[in-house]
Formats: structure tokens, C-alpha cells, sequence
């Protein structure tokens, strides 16, 4: 999470603690997957997530799920109108930097960004659920979980 009110030398600390606690798991493998990480794009934010990454000491596997761009803009569309105020911000926002514009949706950006990172890319319709996809590229053992986390349903 991101205080905008913090200075840079607090931000710095948080980052430096949170790669120490990552640091200090006994996991070999840190495993990033969220829709935010779309937003990184430019050499300099490679450069800091680089940089924070080497302070962890793991190998980094990243995992994007991708789903049909029509699809894509409207669950964040409607991800962003669920959360008070957000839609009102990404809206005043210029073109060129606004989580609405199709910069966002850049698949091939993101490949490129996240590819020196060990990508791995799973298509969203290709699976009914993709919990279960998504956990068996991971590696993750899923007997005993509950998969059916499906927030986004919608009748067709």
C-alpha cells in the first residue's frame, strides 16, 4: 500500500523492512501476481523493483493472467467504480497516465516489462476458474483449498 503523503525516505524504509521480513522466509521462490503490477512500465521502475528484488535474496517468477480486452476493461472498470472516489480519480487524470487509457491494456508492455522476471502468462478464458490454473503453474499444492473464489460472476 502507498501513502502519497509519505516522503521518499519513509517509503524507503518500508520498502528496506519489507525486504528484510521477505528476506528472512524460509520460501526459496517469491511469487508476484496482482492486476496493479500492470502499472509498472518504464526502465527506472525495472530499476527499483531490480533493486528491491536483489535485497530478498529469492528467484522471481511473475505471473500474468490476461483476459480478452473487452472483458479486461470492463471488470477494471467496474473494479474501479466499486471503490469510493477511485473511477472519479482515474477520470481527472491526463490521458497519457490515466488507469483508463490504453496504455493500461498494453499486453505486449507488459511482457516486456515483466519478462527479465521470469513471466509466466496464463489466458483467463482458456480455464473456467483460474484459481486453479493460476495455483498449478505455482506450484502450489491445492488439495484442501477451496477454489471457487470466483468474485467476478456475471449472468450472461
Amino acid at each position: 500500500m502507498v501513502y502519497p503523503d509519505w516522503k521518499p525516505a519513509q517509503r524507503l524504509r518500508r520498502l528496506r523492512r519489507l525486504a528484510e521480513r521477505l528476506a528472512g522466509m524460509e520460501e526459496d521462490t517469491l511469487i508476484l501476481s496482482a492486476e496493479g503490477l500492470c502499472f509498472l512500465r518504464t526502465e527506472e521502475e525495472r530499476k527499483r523493483l531490480s533493486g528491491f528484488l536483489g535485497q530478498i535474496g529469492r528467484r522471481v517468477e511473475t505471473f500474468v493472467v490476461f483476459r480478452n480486452s473487452a472483458d479486461w476493461r470492463e471488470s477494471w472498470l467496474a473494479q474501479l467504480t466499486d471503490r469510493e472516489g477511485t473511477i472519479d480519480m482515474a477520470r481527472a487524470e491526463p490521458e497519457d497516465r490515466s488507469i483508463l487509457s490504453d496504455w493500461y491494456f498494453d499486453k505486449e508492455a507488459i511482457r516486456q516489462f515483466w519478462s527479465p522476471f521470469n513471466l509466466t502468462e496464463l489466458r483467463y478464458e482458456d480455464h473456467p476458474n483460474i484459481v486453479p490454473a493460476l495455483l498449478e503453474r505455482m506450484g502450489v499444492e491445492r488439495k484442501g483449498l477451496d477454489l471457487d473464489l470466483r468474485k467476478n460472476v456475471r449472468s450472461v
